[in-house]
C-alpha cells in the first residue's frame, strides 16, 4: 500500500481524528454534489445533463456513506 494509505490508517485510530476526516468528507462531496447539479443546470445537451446529474447524486451517496460511517 502507498505510504497515503498507510498514514491515514494509522490516524484512523484515533476516534477524534477520525471522526473529524469523516465529517471534511461528508461535506467535501455533500458540496460536490450540489456543484454538479448547478452546472448541470446550464448545460443545453441532454445525455451530458443526465450524465453530470448522475454523478451529482452519485457524490451525494458517497456524502450519506461518511455520515453513516460517523454514526456506528
Amino acid at each position: 500500500m502507498a505510504w497515503g494509505g498507510d498514514l491515514y490508517r494509522q490516524c484512523a485510530r484515533h476516534r477524534e481524528w477520525f471522526a473529524n476526516s469523516l465529517i471534511i468528507n461528508a461535506r467535501e462531496e455533500g458540496k460536490g454534489s450540489q456543484e454538479a447539479w448547478q452546472l448541470s443546470q446550464c448545460i443545453q445537451n441532454q445525455e451530458f445533463t443526465r450524465l453530470v446529474r448522475n454523478h451529482s447524486i452519485d457524490e451525494s451517496r458517497h456524502s450519506k456513506m461518511f455520515v453513516t460511517l460517523l454514526n456506528k
